[in-house]
């Protein structure tokens, strides 16, 4: 199966969730300038034709992509009241001294993008160390991000963002990974040799 003959970036991630109506969808990222985000509109992979491609004008590469439920309640921790909605959320590579994670809750039609600058410990250097690696929903409205050795977490679907903690004490033990799994966030941390 060949995604797009014309696309020459790799493929950095692919991830299986819903689009806005709740119907079945899965999701690319690219590593790409102009072409950053896929989405299969008919549910069909191995359809070339059904594919759309997103340029996300402000976001740099986009490296790690998912989806996760929330849980349809109402949650002001972001200042307003917001429901806690599915919604995909990719992130990736800094460009241009910020640091964005996208959001869409219409399957990818439409995207806002948080910019993260002004977070404890949140760093908006280029350098691919400097890269938001981790990503993962709860299935309740609920997101941890990691990037260095911080995590992030918002409680409202991915509306808002805030400094959770280091685990390891510092940032030169980088978190490569999270993942949500049996009620247990789990990191994965290089910590160097």
């Amino acid at each position: 199966y060949l995604s797009n003959s014309s696309l020459t970036a790799d493929a950095f991630e692919i991830a299986y969730g819903k689009d806005g109506s709740g119907n079945a969808q899965w999701m690319a990222s690219w590593n790409s300038s102009s072409k950053e985000i896929s989405f299969d509109a008919n549910n069909d992979i191995t359809d070339e034709s059904a594919w759309s491609y997103i340029n996300i004008s402000n976001g740099g590469k986009i490296e790690t992509i998912m989806w996760g439920a929330g849980d349809g309640e109402s949650d002001s921790s972001s200042g307003s009241a917001v429901t806690r909605a599915d919604a995909w959320l990719a992130a990736g590579r800094n460009t241009s001294g910020k640091v964005y994670v996208q959001r869409t809750v219409d399957g990818g039609s439409n995207w806002t993008s948080l910019n993260l600058d002004g977070l404890t410990n949140i760093s908006d250097s280029t350098d691919q160390d400097h890269h938001i690696r981790g990503m993962v929903s709860d299935g309740t409205g609920n997101w941890m991000l990691a990037q260095r050795g911080n995590l992030y977490f918002s409680s409202d679907s991915g509306v808002s963002f805030s400094f959770l903690l280091q685990p390891t004490g510092d940032n030169g033990h980088w978190i490569r990974d999270v993942v949500f799994t049996n009620s247990t966030w789990v990191i994965l941390v290089d910590k160097g040799s």
